[in-house]
């Protein structure tokens, strides 16, 4: 009896070991197998490229094969073609010679092993085809959008906006006056407030048009481009190489005032207008 007992006790140890060691030998999809396909099968079998249009990002394109048809079977590695695949002779092997490296015995066994464990792996997102991306679509003009209220459209942007409006319940800003409207187009155009002359001509009569007129004449106003040309203006202190300067200038300014006195530094400005050589 007591020997029966034993051998009971035995054979639990010994099942309970082996449920214990093939649970902790069970691969990992994302730490384990993601990287190897990452970075060996990708290349040809991604988004990008799709070579005999299949890819294997995901489990579910894996089990979606391509032209050569199913290329894994969950729970049977023997019978899953992109095994059979990576251990081909040279002339048939994947990745190519001329693509990359083979798979090492190692990362060959840990896709084995996933595969006959029932290759299993958490839900992912199928990445996006490339070709979809907007930048490669044909330009199209969208259809301008209905809305019910038609008094404050002056061009199909405002349209569109409306649109917007109406969809989250919001009510559009009064339209700003003359004055508010010039002061907005030179602080964005050349990053100054509009001469006082043209603030109360503005307000005493303003002309029809003047908008796309005061427009027109800042972009071509020599400041524009000193403010948002990037390299037009450099500091002359660490100008060095063929750059030719003019219109060299020093700015002193106050940084600070406070119980100790004022702060005074100073830069001198060059205007950059052609390079040499």
């Amino acid at each position: 009896m007591n020997r029966l007992l034993q051998l009971t006790s035995l054979v639990a140890l010994a099942f309970g070991a082996s449920s214990w060691l093939a649970a902790a030998e069970q691969v990992d999809y994302l730490e384990q197998v993601k990287p190897i396909l990452s970075t060996k099968c990708y290349a040809c079998h991604g988004a990008l490229k799709q070579e005999g249009n299949l890819r294997l990002e995901t489990l579910e394109l894996m089990l979606q094969g391509g032209d050569s048809g199913e290329v894994l079977v969950a729970g049977d590695a023997e019978h899953s073609l992109v095994l059979e695949r990576i251990q081909a002779a040279d002339d048939e092997r994947m990745p190519p010679a001329e693509e990359g490296a083979a798979l090492t015995t190692e990362e060959i066994s840990i896709l084995k092993n996933w595969i006959n464990q029932g290759a299993l792996s958490p839900p992912e997102e199928i990445p996006a085809n490339p070709s979809q991306h907007w930048a490669f679509r044909a330009i199209v003009r969208p259809e301008l959008p209905e809305i019910s209220n038609e008094e404050t459209i002056r061009n199909p942007i405002d349209q569109f906006l409306a649109h917007q409006h109406e969809l989250h319940g919001l009510n559009p800003q009064q339209e700003a006056s003359p004055v508010v409207l010039l002061r907005r187009l030179y602080f964005d155009t050349i990053g100054v407030p509009p001469p006082v002359d043209e603030v109360l001509a503005l307000q005493n009569s303003p002309e029809p048009g003047w908008y796309e007129k005061k427009v027109e004449e800042l972009l071509n106003d020599p400041r524009y481009g000193e403010r948002w040309g990037g390299t037009g203006w450099i500091s002359g202190d660490i100008a060095t190489g063929p750059a030719l300067m003019d219109s060299c200038v020093t700015v002193r300014s106050i940084s600070g005032i406070g119980a100790t006195g004022s702060s005074n530094h100073s830069m001198r400005i060059c205007r950059m207008t052609r390079w040499s050589g």
